[in-house]
């Protein structure tokens, strides 16, 4: 038949590891270039609910790339639990502190 051969899946799945490594580099490159941007803006104009919104996303972003990467070295797969509880916090989080009384106090 027209299988492939296991060493040929096993290059394979080390090529697709090293490119979606390569991807996450150039993703967080992208988050720190809008990290910087983001300050360039806060310190022109000041906190506001989006500026502070869009921090928190970016952080968040780092954080589940972070797990991301760690699951691609050690190839752990039972990852999903985490990422639901990260994801929540952060809405949570989102929720109560992008607020006029929070952007007041560190403004």
């Amino acid at each position: 038949g027209n299988f492939m051969s296991e060493e040929s899946v096993i290059k394979e799945n080390k090529i697709i590891r090293n490119l979606v490594l390569v991807l996450i580099a150039f993703s967080v490159l992208l988050i720190f270039n809008s990290y910087y941007r983001m300050f360039l803006y806060i310190g022109k104009f000041g906190f506001t609910n989006l500026r502070l919104q869009v921090i928190l996303f970016l952080f968040m972003e780092l954080i589940l790339f972070g797990i991301i990467i760690k699951k691609i070295v050690n190839k752990i797969n039972n990852d999903g639990l985490i990422f639901l509880v990260i994801m929540t916090s952060f809405y949570v989080i989102n929720l109560y502190i992008c607020n006029d009384f929070f952007i007041g106090l560190i403004g």
